[in-house]
């Protein structure tokens, strides 16, 4: 099978997000960060790849959350009569009632949309944190042996305190991470049985402005749980071969 064409690629993007400029913006900072070695991305080995990921997390994300189920009986059932009295109550299966029908518009705006815009700019960001990273590493402030994980890529532990034990925090489960890791691979040194992993960056990516503060909050919150170590792609590096090498 012939692979499909550029052009073909930003048709097939361009049908689903409404936009043309925007889906040649997103194949094109899509192609920057496949070409380059240093970048790891999950989805595959082409532009559609990648945004058929993107798009199919926000679509997963959307189904499992717990407000989804009454986006799918709003387009199965719909609202109640609108001629019959205000519906206070529903059962809990079919057509929603006017509380329901409230909570659920909040969900698709508050959430359903937003979501996806943020898979959107995770994927035009690409282009500008490949380009940023390459700048940093001929100025010297990045080794030349940085990695940019992105997405799905990075997973952080989740952190679970026992009552009373505030100081002994404990690791879980690994969850979605921060949407970009630069990390660098340490050769083992004497007298240490692995390599270890230095972390020399985070990326977050808005899809709105915010203040640099609640950025910073929400970075920092990573930065807690890499304490506990990091998965990259199928890799688990434990807290004991993670060095944080943040300059803040």
């Amino acid at each position: 099978m012939n692979r499909p064409s550029n052009e073909e690629i930003v048709e097939k993007i361009a049908l689903i997000i409404g936009d043309r400029p925007l889906a040649s913006a997103i194949y094109r900072s899509v192609t920057s960060a496949l070409g380059c070695p240093f970048v790891h991305l999950a989805g595959g080995k082409t532009e559609w790849d990648v945004f058929k990921r993107s798009l199919d997390a926000a679509i997963r994300d959307i189904d499992e959350h717990p407000r989804g189920k009454l986006f799918r009986r709003l387009i199965e059932y719909g609202p109640h009569d609108p001629d019959d009295p205000e519906a206070l109550v529903s059962n809990g299966e079919t057509t929603l009632s006017d509380p329901e029908c409230g909570s659920c518009v909040e969900f698709i705006f508050s959430h359903m949309v937003n979501r996806f815009k943020g898979e959107l700019a995770e994927l035009l960001a690409l282009e500008h944190c490949t380009a940023l990273v390459q700048l940093l590493q001929q100025e010297g402030h990045l080794p030349s042996g940085v990695r940019l994980y992105w997405g799905d890529m990075v997973q952080e532990p989740r952190r679970t305190v026992k009552s009373g034990e505030e100081g002994n925090a404990q690791w879980d489960s690994f969850t979605k991470g921060a949407d970009g890791l630069l990390v660098e691979q340490i050769p083992v040194q004497k007298g240490k049985p692995h390599n270890s992993l230095s972390i020399h960056g985070i990326v977050e990516v808005k899809s709105m402005p915010l203040y640099k503060k609640k950025v910073l909050t929400q970075i920092n919150r990573h930065i807690m749980r890499l304490n506990g170590g990091v998965k990259l792609g199928e890799r688990v590096y434990p807290l004991r071969i993670c060095v944080l090498a943040i300059p803040f």
